[in-house]
């Protein structure tokens, strides 16, 4: 028995039950349990420039941080001939102690969600079969599945390589875990999430998850205003070889999209009474037979702001990942969001209010060398340019109104 199949039986003794095909339970069934995850280290350069306040001046700084470091338990029990039970608890695995696994969080952005308790990544308890997947628990939203198979290696978030989702899906607002204060992003993890999983249907397969109730408890005044905050998102896939296309599609009710700036709940025109924000993203790739995968992302969203007024994005994104030969591999992405449209004078989370010059662009670029199946070294370059009235950041310092934010670095990525 190996080193890792000996840490596994000792959690799953942990847990009160076997592992690694070791019988357990009357009814002698076999389960197993595995542990794995990843830490992914950056050192990167930062560089901001341009559209700074009278009197300030440009500026620049180093830092050190993680990029979603995690390690997972998971678990299955075969339950008869056709049905599976199995849990997940994956938690931050964060090797610089700094909380959480991310960067510091600074002034003018919101913080990031709580990923360093134990389960606070992607953590549930479900049941699969020929039905297919039924689970509960911490869990992404099924439209992320869209977003993850076209960010591919990209953290959409990261300060190093990302930045694209803050621009487009407004990650930069609060994206915490549930609805008080959950009020602009679209690319999401939720609690209490109630989630499906079809089965594979000639490569085609759906997702739909909801939000219990009780996640929207901490909403102090919803209850005699008569709001019902809630949270639905549903995916559909297309997987067939080298061609991947996605639809996904996010709805949040009652949530209050403008709370983050002067819109508070009440019954008056420009006051919040309850209502409707909606994403929708549409995503297709292909992996051509000489190594490089390309793939593009659509996204349209739109919030009722207040009861009268209401704001709109829309955004793409490309990228490219192309395993040029051996070890060797290069990664670009283009991506640029419009102006604000609609009626509304409020932001929503990293979305300036409605009006001209408020999108933006970027680009980033990286050359990555795997010394082995596990661990990759690289380099990356990457850039958010503002237009005149808009001030997307990308996580470590926050952007001012037409800031170009630039990010320089290195990166080590390790799997286990």
């Amino acid at each position: 028995m190996n080193n890792k199949s000996r840490i596994a039986l000792a959690i799953a003794a942990a847990f009160g039950t076997a592992a690694l095909g070791v019988s357990s339970g009357a009814s002698a069934q076999t389960s197993t349990v595995q542990i794995g995850g990843s830490i992914s280290l950056k050192y990167a350069l930062h560089r901001n420039t341009g559209g700074l306040a009278s009197g300030s001046k440009n500026s620049s700084n180093d830092n050190l941080s993680l990029n979603e470091p995690e390690i997972w338990i998971h678990g299955e029990e075969k339950i008869g001939s056709n049905l599976t039970a199995w849990f997940r608890c994956s938690s931050s695995f964060d090797v610089l102690g700094a909380g959480g696994g991310t960067q510091a969080t600074p002034a003018g952005v919101a913080a990031a969600p709580a990923t360093s308790q134990w389960c606070g990544r992607n953590s549930a308890l479900g049941f699969k079969g020929g039905f297919g997947n039924v689970y509960f628990g911490n869990w992404d939203m099924p439209s992320k599945n869209v977003y993850n198979a076209f960010r591919g290696w990209f953290s959409g978030t990261d300060s190093l390589v990302g930045g694209f989702a803050n621009v487009l899906l407004n990650t930069s607002s609060s994206n915490t875990t549930n609805v008080t204060a959950t009020q602009a992003s679209f690319v999401e993890r939720r609690q209490r999430l109630i989630r499906y999983d079809s089965p594979s249907f000639s490569g085609f397969s759906v997702s739909a998850g909801y939000t219990a109730a009780n996640e929207s408890t901490g909403l102090s005044s919803a209850a005699s205003q008569g709001l019902t905050p809630r949270a639905l998102s549903l995916s559909g896939e297309y997987k067939n070889g080298p061609l991947y296309l996605g639809i996904g599609y996010d709805r949040h009710n009652d949530h209050n999209p403008g709370a983050g700036g002067t819109v508070a709940i009440g019954t008056g025109a420009l006051q919040y009474n309850g209502g409707s924000d909606t994403n929708w993203m549409f995503g297709a790739g292909y992996t051509f037979g000489f190594g490089m995968k390309l793939t593009g992302l659509i996204t349209r969203s739109k919030y009722d702001v207040t009861n009268t007024t209401d704001l709109k994005k829309n955004g793409y994104a490309v990228a490219m990942d192309y395993a040029v030969s051996g070890p060797h591999s290069i990664k670009a992405m283009y991506f640029a969001a419009g102006d604000s449209k609609g009626t509304s004078a409020t932001a929503v989370g990293a979305h300036q209010a409605v009006g001209p010059s408020t999108g933006a662009k970027g680009w980033n670029l990286g050359y990555m060398y795997a010394m082995s199946k596990r661990t990759q070294i690289g380099v990356m370059y990457s850039v958010i340019d503002n237009d005149t009235n808009a001030k997307y950041g990308k996580g470590i310092q926050s952007a001012t109104l037409g800031q170009t934010q630039k990010v320089y670095g290195m990166n080590v990525r390790h799997s286990f």
